[in-house]
């Protein structure tokens, strides 16, 4: 048989490297929820968010906060009528 040589090289993660890994973790819904909450709306704005949110995939809830302010537009806009 053969000898068979494999180079390694080990290293430990940087500290721009742990910290990729601590913004790259999931969102949950209970963590959104708690953060709608806690923006101060009225109850029936409030309600309305948690219902479309709750829709939401699990990778997309950023998507969710970037167009909060189109969310709300959309549920006063039903509520008038």
């Amino acid at each position: 048989m053969s000898d068979t040589k494999l180079n390694l090289k080990i290293s430990l993660p940087d500290d721009a490297e742990k910290q990729r890994f601590v913004t790259e973790k999931y969102v949950t819904l209970d963590q959104v929820i708690s953060w709608i909450k806690t923006r101060g709306y009225d109850d029936y704005i409030t309600k309305e968010l948690v219902k479309k949110v709750s829709k939401y995939p699990m990778n997309t809830y950023y998507k969710f906060r970037d167009d909060l302010q189109r969310h709300i537009g959309n549920i006063q806009e039903n509520r008038g009528k």
